[in-house]
Formats: structure tokens, C-alpha cells, sequence
């Protein structure tokens, strides 16, 4: 009964390797484990990870071991430390015949574990469709849930195992039922991007018009991960049923707003090809341009842009702060945006509600490169704006002699060190 640094006795560690030698060396694991029994090994005993060696057999899915040691009164029920028993431990990886078995010996179907989940939902998460299936024809329960509210279904899908899904599915799974995020098996796999177990669920009826806690529907979790094919079907299914793509989460924001600030170029493309409006502002009265522009997204802006002065409407809109896109661009030092809304007409003197304009919001933020590319464009700098009189001016030595003569800002701060511009 000595153990090893880990827990382990000679028993444990013939059980874990199991046979999978060659006949001989096989014969020989066995004759171990009789010879340990025989000397009154403790069968159950258990390592630091609270497992058997009944349980280490079943992880690993030595089944003529475990069918050994049931044989010589190791309990089959027992829990390590995450409380799962050795059925849970074969489910999860997968070992039908060791599940087989320990169904036969009247293991306990639908204990659950430390994280509420059970072996069904273990084998599910795994995508181990001969387990679920023969945990469902020996009758464990398919809609339990576990801490999360995550159904053996919601596992599934979120992983995008399609096999599993079919089948509990086929068995008669509730399919829009909810986790604690109020998000259905349907968003999971769209937030995910698995478009065919997607096309599965839809297929087998799955409300495509539900939202989650924070208002998301499937179409705007798919959009934010950028999930180009789940949003193509999403669109077309909500056209055909008349449902508006343009619907708003807790924050206002529409799914393509949430494509566009997150940079999903082709998902800004195709919602805009289906209809989603463009020029529509969140609760803080950004639009779709303004928050690419501030996370620094060059092509959503280049399209978005193109599209606002085809239709002819203003690229120079303001949010709460009475920021533009190119103020917000300015201040987060996107060189290559700033260039982009110049070029394309952006007003390049406006102030935010501080009256500050974008060369001042970036000299405040100390990049050097936007400073000259608004500079070069001939921005005024406010004269009424004290702090921005006080900061000093992101130019470098050798152009401070001209930037005394010219800048205003120079005349009373120092050159300082500057960082560069992340675009």
C-alpha cells in the first residue's frame, strides 16, 4: 500500500496503464493486479487527485480492468476531488464499452459533478455520440442542466459537435431553452460560428428572433465574432420573415455597429448588402463609423465612408462628447484612419464639447504622427482651450524652432517625449 509522490499505488498504476501491449505483457498487467488483491491491497484507496484505481482504468479505458477489479469489490460510485465518478470519467473521454459496463453494474446515471455537469453532459461537450447514445437508451435525463443552465444540447452546440446534437435532437431535446446568460443552444453555436450545426437546429425549428440578457440575438453575437457564413443565413431567414436586422442590444448597438467595431470587414459588407442601415447611433450616439474609426478599423471606415457620401449623409456626425469619427481617431492615434476621413471630407476644425479639435485631442494623447498629418492639413488650434495650452507639443528637436515661430502650443510647454502612432 506504499504510494508514490503523487498518491498512487502499485494497484493504481497497473490499472491506469491498462493492456495495451502486446498479449504477453497484457497477461503479465493482469497477473499484477490479482497478486495485489491477493496481498490485500487496499483497492480503494485514492491518489492526490482523489481517483481510484477503479477510476483511473475507466479514464483510460481499460475495461477488462475495470471489469477485473468490480470483480474483486472495488466500489464503482465512489468521487475524486471535482466529485466525478468513474462513469463521468469514461463519458468524457469517450469510452463506451467501460460506460457499457458501468451501466450494467447499476452505476449511477445522472449524478452530477462539482460543476453541475453529468455524464451525459460530459460526453456531449466531448462529442461523444456513442456514449449519449447509450446513456439515452439506458435513460439518463437529456434537458438537466448544469451550474450554468447549460443543457447537454447548449454543451453540444457550443462546441459544435453536430453528430450529438442530431441525436439529442432525434431523442427529443428541448431546443430553445435558456442558460444563465439567456442564450439559447441557437446563440451559442452562432456566437461560435458552427454553421452547420447552426443550419441543423434551424432546420429542426429554433427561434432565430430570440435575445439573450443583454438584448443580443443570434444574428448580433454571430456578427461581433465575425462569423461571416452564420450571419449570410441569419439574414436571409430574418428577410423571409419580415423580422428587422436592424434590432438594438442593451447598448444600442445593431449588429452591424458591433461587426464594425470589432473590424469584421466582409460581416460590415454583407449586412450593409442586406439592408442594415448605416448611419444609426448607440446609446452614446456613436455610429457604426465612429466606432471603427476609434478601435483604429481602416477598411470597415473605408467602406462605411464610401457608402455615407453616396447616400449623402455626413461623415462628420457627433456622439455625447460631441466627438466626430476623426476626433475619435485623432485620440487614439490611428494615423492611417485620420488620412482615410480627411481624404474623404471630414472637417478637420470641429471641437468636442471641451472645444478641443482632433489636432488637440492628439497632442494630448502624445502621437506625434497624427499631429503632423492634421498639422500638414491646416488645423486651427483652439486659442480657448487652457489645458491643451499647458500640454506640451508631440514635435520632435529639430522642429522646434519652426514649431516656436508657428505653434502656439510650443510657445508654452516643452518638447516632450512622444509615443508612436499603433496603427
Amino acid at each position: 500500500d506504499l504510494v508514490d509522490n503523487n498518491g498512487k499505488t502499485a494497484l493504481m498504476l497497473a490499472a491506469e496503464k491498462g493492456y495495451k501491449r502486446v498479449c504477453d505483457l497484457l497477461i503479465w498487467q493482469k497477473e499484477v493486479c490479482y497478486l495485489l488483491i491477493i496481498i490485500e491491497a487496499q483497492i480503494d484507496l485514492a491518489d492526490k487527485d482523489g481517483k481510484t484505481a477503479f477510476m483511473l482504468a475507466a479514464e483510460n479505458g481499460h475495461d477488462r480492468v475495470c471489469d477485473l477489479l468490480i470483480v474483486m469489490g472495488a466500489k464503482i460510485d465512489l468521487v475524486d476531488n471535482d466529485r466525478k465518478t468513474a462513469l463521468m470519467l469514461a463519458a468524457e473521454n469517450g469510452h463506451d464499452r467501460v460506460c457499457d459496463l458501468l451501466i450494467w453494474q447499476k452505476s449511477e446515471i445522472d449524478l452530477a459533478d462539482s460543476d453541475g455537469k453529468t455524464a451525459l453532459m460530459l460526453a456531449a461537450e466531448s462529442g461523444h455520440d456513442r456514449v449519449c447514445d447509450l446513456l439515452i437508451i439506458m435513460e439518463a435525463k437529456i434537458d438537466l442542466a448544469d451550474k450554468d443552465k447549460k443543457t447537454a444540447l447548449m454543451l453540444a452546440a457550443e462546441k459544435g459537435h453536430e453528430e450529438v446534437c442530431y441525436l439529442l435532437i432525434r431523442r427529443g431535446v428541448k431546443i430553445d431553452l435558456v442558460d444563465n446568460n439567456g442564450k439559447t443552444a441557437l446563440m451559442l453555436t452562432a456566437e461560435n460560428g458552427h454553421d452547420r450545426v447552426y443550419d441543423l437546429l434551424i432546420r429542426r425549428g429554433a427561434k432565430i428572433d430570440l435575445a439573450d440578457k443583454d438584448k443580443k440575438t443570434a444574428l448580433m453575437l454571430a456578427a461581433e465574432k465575425g462569423h461571416h457564413r452564420v450571419c449570410d443565413l441569419l439574414c436571409y431567414l430574418l428577410m423571409r420573415r419580415g423580422v428587422k436586422i436592424d434590432l438594438v442590444d442593451n447598448n444600442g448597438k445593431t449588429a452591424l455597429m458591433l461587426a464594425a467595431e470589432k473590424g469584421h470587414h466582409r460581416v460590415c459588407n454583407l449586412l450593409i448588402r442586406r439592408g442594415a442601415k448605416i448611419d444609426l447611433a448607440d446609446k452614446d450616439r456613436k455610429t457604426a463609423l465612429m466606432l471603427a474609426a476609434e478601435k483604429g478599423h481602416h477598411r470597415v471606415c473605408d467602406l462605411l465612408c464610401y457608402l455615407l457620401m453616396r447616400r449623402e449623409v455626413k461623415i462628420d456626425l457627433v456622439d455625447n462628447n460631441g466627438k466626430t469619427a476623426l476626433m475619435l481617431a485623432a485620440e487614439k492615434g490611428h494615423h492611417r484612419v485620420c488620412n482615410l476621413l480627411i481624404r474623404r471630407g471630414a472637417k478637420i476644425d470641429l471641437a468636442d464639447k471641451d472645444r478641443k479639435t482632433a489636432l488637440m485631442l492628439a497632442v494630448e494623447s502624445g502621437y506625434d504622427e497624427v499631429y503632423r498629418l492634421l498639422k500638414g492639413e491646416g488645423t486651427v488650434i483652439n486659442r480657448y482651450s487652457k489645458k491643451a495650452l499647458l500640454r506640451p507639443s508631440p514635435i520632435s528637436i529639430s522642429d522646434r524652432r519652426s514649431a516656436t515661430e508657428s505653434s502656439p502650443l510650443a510657445r508654452n510647454s516643452s518638447v516632450s517625449e512622444v509615443k508612436k502612432s499603433p496603427t
